[in-house]
């Protein structure tokens, strides 16, 4: 595998073909919604009275909304350097900071929802993005005075004064992910956006963060700060002191969509990860809204440190176990689906901690089936079930394997609530994939040029299909294409072309055993000139998931294929010519933004057939409505 020369862009690529070289808002996956849409966000659900059987926690009738900090900034608690801020904060402030930043405690402690943190030298990155909850800062009272590493400025020496309980510093992080909007317009606003002056409107204070990667959010918003009431706290603290008691503790969050089950599931991640020698594990199963999988994939994740803002599993410090479902709903394909999650689940019992599952908001019809095969494999010790209430409760709880219950109620929306703006599932898939594929891991920034002013990597592919001569070959093996029996292997280019594949590497022996079985049940379509084509899936043997890639064009006079991927492409590239593995590409259904496809950045004039703007009839996405049963 190697780049189509130094500096062939994607456009020339095509054209020569004799060249060698949120909080707690989830969305049904089967909404049909428009790009452009958004929706209000959901409250962290507030706690009704319990049955005595059942933990319950009381709570409010109306949730708590969030929306910018508690604090009074003056000339003397904030102070401004060349790419950093100081801020003193009193007893009972908090802020909320808006886009990304490292933080450095200076003095005292300070708690970022709810975990506490004593002043350090070490910095703490932070993604304050609003696609999800944004994290607060309070000041906090200190535990353990050894813990503290004070650092005393002279330009900060003001704040350590007992007017002041803590002292932080927030330093920019202009690593590329600002520029999203850039490519990507309808995420222009996740962060300060220093392309619309309206963000940085109004007071003098809000006009002083311009130059920074952040800005403190002074003013009641259309962002949301976490918030976590005293029933979510309670509940929090029982499944806490549970996991000390069990090192084995399986906490499965169920509900339907716009319940919490993603924040509730973070905080508790947190709260086990900020103890010492307390790694939990995470099996995410949401294909259609991961929070620690790859798009369109399910995974099991270790986690050392809390997570505050937005996360990203491409960065994760410990390879996660991941497996490419290959479509945003397990729908699609249940059977597969379902045999995925079971793979995924017998590693649990291989792994120590406390293990936490995040369910798709899917709690009726197949949905119900799912969680019922999900409780049969992985016996969770604690359900945690956030619910609007109903008589379908009890309907839902008798079909499921658990050990203990945890019943949440969730209230409904307020007027103010209804003010949030949340992006919609589409748009926060969007925003995974593109910043998976823009992601440089070799200076760690990301970079939302378009893909296609870039030369992307060209992989050659065999089109026979003699055993000896593919195990030998140092390319691409095959292709297998999920959801599509009887395709004609001449349309194989017009299938991939632009589309998102799956990139797997299997062993020499498993490749051999996964040759013979096609050719047993006829399953191996090879043609001159086109990929080999592998009706099989990869289930039967064992492979390894690399990662994903954009199929940008296939030279079928020269036999290879354009491709863009973040992956290692060195290290693929040394296994693939000393023939130690052989190469698959599987490719699902995952969706590419238009954006990526035709940018704005390079296509400045009208191009035909084209438009960035839905209107008229039609313009609205849509998905094929299944199960419809008509009266006769």
């Amino acid at each position: 595998m190697s780049r189509g020369g130094p500096s062939i862009s994607a456009f020339a690529a095509l054209s020569s073909a004799d060249d060698d070289e949120l909080i707690g808002y989830e969305q049904s996956d089967e909404d049909a919604e428009s790009v452009g849409e958004q929706r209000p966000v959901s409250e962290p659900p507030e706690l009704a009275p319990s049955k005595p059987s059942v933990p319950v926690y009381s709570a409010p009738n109306a949730p708590v909304v969030v929306s910018c900090s508690k604090f009074v900034p003056t000339n003397e608690n904030v102070v401004y350097g060349r790419g950093y801020v100081v801020i003193g904060l009193k007893a009972d402030e908090f802020l909320m900071v808006k886009g990304q930043y490292t933080l450095k405690i200076q003095r005292g402690a300070v708690q970022i929802d709810s975990i506490l943190y004593h002043s350090s030298h070490d910095a703490i990155k932070i993604y304050g993005l609003s696609l999800s909850s944004i994290p607060l800062i309070s000041a906090a009272q200190v535990t353990d005075q050894s813990l503290v590493e004070d650092t005393v400025l002279p330009e900060t020496e003001h704040l350590f004064t007992p007017n002041y309980k803590s002292v932080i510093r927030l330093d920019d992080v202009f690593d590329g992910m600002e520029k999203i909007g850039l490519l990507y317009p309808q995420l222009k606003n996740i962060h300060p956006n220093r392309e619309d002056i309206d963000e940085f409107e109004g007071s003098a204070f809000a006009k002083s963060f311009y130059p920074y990667s952040f800005k403190v959010v002074e003013s009641p918003s259309n962002n949301l700060g976490t918030y976590i009431n005293k029933t979510w706290k309670n509940a929090l603290e029982t499944l806490v002191n549970d996991s000390g008691a069990a090192d084995s503790m399986r906490v499965l969050v169920i509900g339907a969509k716009n319940t919490g089950k993603s924040t509730f599931l973070r905080l508790l991640l947190n709260k086990l990860a900020s103890h010492e020698h307390i790694s939990p594990k995470v099996l995410d199963i949401d294909p259609g809204q991961p929070e620690y999988s790859l798009p369109d994939c399910i995974s099991l994740t270790t986690h050392h440190r809390p997570i505050h803002g937005q996360y990203f599993p491409f960065l994760c410090d410990r390879p996660a176990r991941s497996c490419y479902i290959g479509f945003n709903t397990p729908q699609r394909q249940p059977i597969k689906y379902i045999s995925q999650l079971k793979a995924l689940a017998t590693h649990l019992d291989m792994e120590n901690g406390p293990m936490l599952i995040n369910s798709p908001g899917w709690i009726k019809g197949f949905g119900v089936e799912i969680l019922k095969e999900l409780t049969a494999a992985v016996r969770p010790t604690h359900l945690v079930y956030l619910s609007f209430g109903g008589e379908d409760d009890n309907q839902l709880l008798c079909n499921l394997t658990y050990e203990n219950l945890i019943r949440v109620p969730v209230p409904g929306f307020t007027s103010r609530a209804s003010d949030i703006v949340r992006y919609s599932p589409s748009q926060i898939r969007n925003f995974r994939l593109l910043s998976y594929f823009h992601y440089n891991r070799y200076d760690k920034t990301f970079d939302f040029e378009p893909l296609l002013a870039r030369s992307p990597y060209k992989i050659s592919y065999a089109d026979f299909s003699n055993r000896e001569k593919l195990l030998r070959f140092p390319g691409l093996s095959g292709i297998s294409i999920l959801d599509a029996a009887n395709i004609n292997h001449e349309d194989l280019v017009e299938c991939l072309e632009t589309q998102v594949v799956a990139v797997f590497e299997l062993e020499n022996e498993e490749f051999i055993n996964y040759y013979d079985e096609m050719v047993q049940h006829n399953q191996l379509s090879s043609l001159e000139s086109y990929p080999n084509l592998f009706n099989n899936t990869l289930e039967s043997v064992v492979s390894e998931f690399r990662g994903l890639a954009l199929i940008h064009s296939i030279n079928t006079t020269a036999k290879y294929i354009n491709l863009y991927t973040p992956i290692d492409v060195a290290r693929l590239s040394k296994s693939l010519a000393t023939n130690e593995t052989k190469l698959v590409l599987v490719k699902g259904r995952s969706d590419l933004p238009t954006e990526e496809l035709i940018p704005k950045m390079i296509a400045k004039t009208a191009l035909p057939y084209v438009t960035y703007t839905a209107f008229g009839k039609g313009a609205k996405s849509v998905n094929v409505r299944r199960n419809i049963q008509r009266k006769k």
